[in-house]
């Protein structure tokens, strides 16, 4: 059996190192795929956050309920509505603000019932409407027919006089 000399062996292993030190492993291109039907690129939502910084006519602090948003984008556009199923029978005010939307329905009810649009709001614009419920809990609907927009609804107990 023949012994390497340490110089011989030192030298086998710095060529070892080398030949490894100077591979380099073999990674796949990626492919590259064309498009075989239409793009569809969803647009943002131009009107989420709209009444972020605006200032509410009605404070919190004295609202019953409120509720602000967008309608949505492209084919997600529908009808938002918010019920409070608690709130005591009783007067109210209801102030409904919208943006985008040529024109919004408003609906309030009673939390069973399904009426006509209390009002059509022509946006931008806002309305303000009174409303008395013989029933505990309401809800608020608001409609832009399919347009996308903004809305900021609130509703504070009326104070008698």
């Amino acid at each position: 059996m023949r012994r390497m000399t340490r110089a011989a062996a030192a030298g086998v292993m710095v060529g070892a190192t080398v030949a490894v030190a100077g591979c380099s492993p073999l990674v796949a291109a990626p492919e590259s795929r064309e498009a075989s039907g239409p793009v569809v690129v969803v647009a943002g939502d131009d009107y989420e956050g709209y009444y972020d910084a605006i200032a509410s006519p009605v404070s919190e602090h004295d609202a019953v309920g409120a509720m602000r948003g967008s309608f949505g984008t492209g084919r997600g556009i529908a009808p938002v509505g918010w019920s409070h199923r608690s709130a005591a029978p009783g007067a109210y005010v209801v102030a409904v603000e919208c943006a985008g939307a040529a024109e919004v329905d408003v609906r309030f009810d009673q939390t069973d019932r399904r009426q006509d649009a209390t009002a059509r709001l022509s946006c931008p614009g806002s309305v303000t409407f009174d409303v008395t419920t013989t029933e505990i809990g309401f809800m608020i609907e608001l409609d832009s027919a399919g347009e996308p927009g903004a809305y900021r609804v609130s509703v504070a107990s009326r104070l008698a006089s």
